[in-house]
């Protein structure tokens, strides 16, 4: 590190999204998919590596594509 011959690197990066509440699934992925399109981190490091996303709904996986 001191010597200046190290880098950071990302690889790839995850996300685990688990939201618990009473609207509709719909009205859930809904606001999932506008969370994703504005996280600035998600913008940033899209097509550089691979990201993975994961959505859960009071306890039950959730598919918001």
């Amino acid at each position: 590190m001191l010597g200046g011959t190290q880098k950071g690197i990302c690889e790839d990066f995850s996300i685990e999204l688990s939201i618990d509440g009473d609207e509709t699934q719909e009205e859930i992925a809904k606001l999932i998919r506008l969370a994703h399109r504005m996280c600035f981190t998600e913008s940033a490091l899209s097509n550089v590596v691979k990201i993975t996303s994961s959505h859960v709904f009071n306890g039950q996986p959730l598919d918001v594509e």
